[in-house]
Order: structure tokens, then sequence, then C-alpha cells
């Protein structure tokens, strides 16, 4: 039997996710890579793996056509980008799967990367730090990361300290475990039952009648 796929906040943070009972909260094919834990409360990634990609029409990056999380360039890490679809906000950015030096983030050149039609060619591209609105410090360890939250098909940053995560909800009991509690409290019931209906035929009196009080107390003369 084939393993279940890995979780991609697992893969993009080189963290395991969170334990508990969580609900998935998307349906799209994009959140079906992500577990519930990452869905309801996004991912961290650490900081030095992140850069800033130009705007178009230098972007010339793209995420490969495949279903896995990582693509590749023969001069970077393999990566990642997101914030990138239509209705994002801000810059696009590229993960990488590992943090990526100074010399391979700048002048960048690609063969891709051309002006519009007409035009001569752009010339090399330069991956730009982060802002430093979109980092803060992680929430259990000691380094900088940034947000992301899942959505429009992608991973957005949410520009920020990350939103506290809500415990998790309590993990609901198997069907078959509640019909057995169901069924043990009738059994005990119905034994209780049984018990006092033999007391009350062996005892009679005990059922039926209230015990006496003691005669009173009288002096001898």
């Amino acid at each position: 039997m084939a393993d279940p796929p890995q979780c991609w906040g697992k893969v993009l943070t080189g963290r395991e996710c969170r334990k508990g009972y969580y609900t998935p909260i998307g349906q799209g094919p994009f959140y079906t890579h992500f577990c519930a834990a990452c869905q309801q409360l996004g991912i961290e990634v650490p900081a030095v793996r992140i850069r800033m990609l130009p705007p178009p029409p230098n972007l010339s990056l793209a995420n490969s056509a495949s279903n896995g999380v990582w693509s590749g360039h023969h001069r970077l890490p393999r990566y990642r980008i997101v914030n990138q679809t239509k209705r994002c906000r801000g810059p696009a950015a590229i993960i990488f799967e590992s943090p990526p030096s100074e010399a391979q983030c700048l002048g960048l050149q690609l063969p891709e990367a051309a002006g519009p039609l007409g035009s001569p060619p752009i010339g090399p591209i330069t991956l730009n730090p982060l802002p430093s609105a979109w980092s803060t410090m992680c929430s259990t360890a000691d380094y900088e990361v940034v947000h992301f939250a899942i959505a429009h098909s992608t991973l957005v940053p949410t520009c920020g300290a990350a939103p506290r995560p809500p415990p998790p909800e309590p993990e609901p009991p198997p069907a078959a475990l509640t019909a057995a509690a169901g069924s043990s409290e009738a059994a005990t019931g119905q034994g209780v039952l049984i018990e006092d209906k033999a007391t009350a035929a062996m005892h009679p009196s005990a059922a039926h009648t209230a015990p006496r009080a003691p005669p009173p107390f009288q002096p001898k003369p």
C-alpha cells in the first residue's frame, strides 16, 4: 500500500504539522494538499528561505505544471512561487527549499525574461529581500518567519504576527464506543431495577411499610 501524500505545510516549513483534531475548511484542489491544521492555522516559513520576485513583465519564474510542491531551476534551490494569482495583493514571493546564497539572488539570468513583443530582452533579474512588515517571530522558536494563509489557490502572507491558534477541537468518540457506552448505561439501570424488584419480593414489609417509631419512654413506679 502506498504511503499517504505528505502535507505541503510540512514540506514547505520543514516542521511537523500541529497535532489535534481540526476540521478542514476548504474544498478546492489547492486545499487538499494541506492537512486540516494547516488549513485552519496557516504555515510559518523561515524568512531566510523567502525572497521577493520583481513585478511583471520581469516575473518569469513560475511553478511547474506537476503536482509536486517544488519547481526546479539550474541556478537556484528548488522553489515554490506564492502570492502570485490574480486576486492576491502585493508582490509575488518565492519560497526556497533551502536558503539561497546572495550570488544566486543577484543578477539572475533567465532566458525567458523578455519584454513586450518587439522590445529588447530584459536584463538580469534580482530577487529582493523581504519587506519588514512580512516577517514576525516564530511562535515556537527564536527565528523570524513569514506566516502564510491558504487563499486564492495559493499561499498569501498575513503581513505581521500570525493569528493566535485556536485550541484543537476535541476528537469525537467513535460511533462504536458511543453505542457501547449507551448500552452499558441501559444495562446498569435495568440491573438496579431488577435488584429492587428482587428485594421487594423477598422482604415485602421493607417495600410497603414504613419503619415503626419506638414506644414513648415510661418511668417505672
